[in-house]
């Protein structure tokens, strides 16, 4: 083509490639062909060539770059001598011609490289949907008028009476039995070899259309209809079947069966696949998910060795690797689509055919395109996977590989890309990250993922790609990266805390056994002090002198015959003992019982002394002298030590009063007598051959003391001297009790 040669390569194939100032050329098997890149001339000036990994040619331009990888795909239109782009029916003769069905263009038959379009003077149809071969240069066609017949010249319909040469005709199927089935808009035709047979089915919809025929291995006719759902015909009777088979949808397109009986359904909701003769096979569903590009399914067809189905759809086609999937249950899908040379994109009911030598023509709503298997260059190189970036929270970072991260930077997102040239924009992605989670992502076109708050541990990364035909990525590209524990959860914290724990229990527990220990011991000093006191105060209210001074009235009432007398001072003087005996039993006593003692102590001192003195007890009505209570045995000594050492020194018009007040929750007991005085009777002790020797008041004071520490109270005693005129006119003692309320 040009003898300026400027760049040459040696592909993966032997075949040598050479670029002139005008175009390239392609020498293999010793034949010259010629490319031109563009139009413009530009583009066809080459200057470089480079074959990468995936066996892509990237041709170096004086326009820029371009990549060539084949050219499985070539497409007919308008351009080529096709009225229409269009195209439905193809069928492949017996004489070897290929006939093209159009919309609104009629039919055309391919012959050397180019399109012969046949018109028909005598009748009006416009599109062909389907070519069937009823005999030898006898073409059966379904078109928009209804069937017409074609020997090759001549376009003709019957006289026939019957609608078959009136309904738009979508399919025409051969059975086992010889029959032929054509299905139109709202009908079903049946040629027995003589005649033609009308059926109206019971579908969905009234308003159905049958678009697809096929027979099972039990000679069971299904017929898929455009919303009508599947109907089958046993010989007997015609049934829509698709809810009790579960299938939703109400229109399916286009059919098949393999060797092995399954039958393959294209509806408008993905590729249903089931074998009617084999019930104990689950219906299989593959769809956009799968990995089809779409899920509305208008043609169905196998590839020369049955390996594949080819999957036409209204936004590419499909290659599926059906043997692999009955091997493994893999569901290995490859689109084709602009960016592979599907130029035509969507695809047309019933618009394939398969020829002898593995080509497969497909009919297009963007003209027919033809697919030569040689021309195809299977993608057998993995995508180059590899980790690109981190980014902790907002962050971009580097980190090398087993990095230790502070447990608050757990955040961190990762970057990926796969690498394949052939079609980047079909690299999917799958990732898992160990330790995290348990399964590996679905497969996305997503290049980053981000993992947010993940508690402390160690972490790999893995992520993998698939090329542009699904193959994946044997070894994951990895990260592995660890998130420290905070020190208050690291091992060696946690052995200390609990270590410190231990030995603050162990001195905690050997602290408070010391110290009940003291407390206990301290308890029982306490009570034995409080035991000796109250003994002591018991034997100072049962002193000898009182007692033989008692005993002595007694017998001086005796002895002067005043029997009366004499029992009455007995009586009370056994009261009071009973009674000085039962509260000292007890800590606390009633206010009144502490009266009802006291108030006989007095009774009896004022007989003894033959009524020398006189008293009076007073008690406050605010005080429950049942419910409140008070320490026993405290009244009484300082009441006697007044009638001792103040009132009988006096001689006659002694007086003592008694009065119980009660303020808030303290008992306040003043003790007042007319008598001589502490001076007084300091001076009367002095002068006093034998003195008597009272230890009530000491023992009260110890047992004061005592009682506060025990019962954590405040008792206190005041001693008043009482003046009038100056000289000495009494005492008053005044005790500040607190107050216990119930019982114990």
């Amino acid at each position: 083509m040009n003898s300026n040669i400027t760049a040459l390569i040696c592909d993966f194939k032997n075949t040598l490639w050479i670029g002139t100032e005008k175009g390239m050329t392609k020498f293999e098997d010793g034949k010259f062909s010629t490319y031109f890149i563009k139009r413009d001339q530009n583009s066809n000036l080459i200057s470089c060539f480079l074959e990468d990994f995936e066996n892509n040619l990237w041709i170096g331009t004086f326009s820029g770059l371009f990549k060539y990888r084949g050219h499985p795909f070539v497409s007919y239109g308008i351009h080529d001598g096709l009225t229409n782009n269009f195209i439905y029916g193809i069928y492949r003769d017996s004489n070897k011609n290929l006939w093209i069905g159009s919309q609104n263009g009629g039919i055309f038959k391919y012959e050397n490289n180019e399109f012969i379009q046949f018109t028909s003077t005598n009748l009006t149809f416009k599109t062909v949907n389907f070519i069937y071969e009823f005999s030898k240069n006898n073409l059966w066609l379904g078109t928009n008028i209804g069937l017409v017949h074609f020997d090759g010249k001549t376009f003709s319909q019957k006289t026939d009476t019957s609608s078959v040469y009136k309904t738009n005709i979508n399919y025409i199927y051969k059975d086992s039995k010889n029959n032929i089935w054509l299905g139109a808009d709202g009908a079903l035709f049946k040629y027995d070899g003589n005649k033609f047979h009308h059926y109206n089915l019971k579908t969905k919809n009234e308003n159905y259309a049958v678009w697809s025929i096929i027979e099972d291995k039990q000679g069971t006719l299904w017929f898929g209809t455009y919303l009508g759902g599947l109907v089958k015909y046993d010989g007997e009777k015609f049934e829509e079947c698709s809810e009790s088979l579960g299938l939703a949808n109400d229109s399916y397109l286009t059919s098949l069966i393999d060797v092995q009986g399954n039958l393959y359904f294209g509806a408008l909701d993905g590729l249903w696949i089931f074998n009617p003769s084999d019930k104990s096979k689950k219906m299989v569903h593959i769809d956009k998910a799968d990995g089809l590009s779409s899920d509305l399914i208008y043609s169905l067809c196998f590839d020369k060795n049955k390996k594949y189905i080819w999957v036409g759809t209204n936004q590419g086609i499909n290659n599926i690797n059906i043997e692999e999937f009955y091997k493994s249950g893999k569901k290995n899908i490859i689109q084709f689509g602009k960016q592979e040379g599907f130029t035509g994109v969507e695809c047309n009911s019933n618009g394939a055919w398969v020829d002898d030598d593995a080509t497969i023509w497909f009919g297009t709503v963007y003209g027919l395109i033809k697919y030569d298997p040689r021309e195809n260059i299977p993608n057998t190189s993995e995508s180059k996977i590899s980790i690109t970036g981190l980014r902790l929270f907002y962050n971009d970072t580097l980190l090398e590989n087993k990095a230790h991260l502070a447990y608050d930077d757990n955040n961190i997102t990762f970057f990926y890309n796969g690498i394949s040239l052939t079609n980047p924009s079909k690299v999917k992605y799958s990732h898992i990250l160990e330790g995290f989670e348990k399964k590996w992502s679905p497969a996305t076109n997503e290049r980053l993922t981000t993992y947010s708050n993940l508690p402390p541990g160690t972490y790999t990364f893995k992520v993998i790609s698939s090329n542009n035909e699904g193959l994946w990525n044997e070894i994951p590209a990895t990260f592995t990266f660890t998130i420290d524990r905070p020190f208050w959860k690291t091992t060696w914290f946690i052995i200390g805390i609990i270590v410190l724990s231990i030995l603050a229990l162990v001195f905690s527990i050997r602290y408070r056994i010391n110290t009940i220990k003291n407390r206990e011991k301290r308890k029982t000093d306490l009570n034995k002090k409080i035991a000796h006191l109250e003994s002591q105060a018991l034997r100072a209210q049962m002193n000898p002198h009182f007692i033989f001074n008692t005993l002595s009235s007694i017998q001086h009432y005796i002895s002067n015959n005043d029997t009366d007398a004499a029992l009455k001072y007995l009586s009370k003087f056994a009261k009071l003992m009973r009674r000085i005996m039962d509260n000292s039993k007890q800590q606390l006593i009633s206010v009144a019982e502490e009266i009802n003692a006291l108030d006989l102590y007095l009774e009896l001192e004022v007989m003894r002394f033959d009524k020398k003195f006189e008293y009076k007890i007073i008690i406050d009505k605010e005080i429950d002298t049942n419910y409140d209570r008070i320490p026993s045995m405290l009244i009484q000594p300082y009441v006697e030590n007044a009638i001792i050492h103040g009132l009988l020194p006096k001689g006659e018009g002694g007086r003592i009063v008694i009065e119980l007040k009660r303020k808030d929750e303290t008992i306040s007991c003043t003790i007042e007598d007319n008598g001589i005085g502490r001076e007084k009777s300091k001076e009367y002790k002095k002068n006093r051959v034998q003195q008597h020797k009272s230890m009530g008041m000491s023992i009260t004071q110890e047992r004061l003391d005592i009682l506060n520490s025990s019962l954590k109270s405040n008792l206190n005693a005041e001693i008043i001297d009482l003046y009038e005129d100056g000289k000495p006119a009494g005492t008053k003692v005044r005790l500040n009790i607190p107050l216990e309320s119930g019982e114990d």
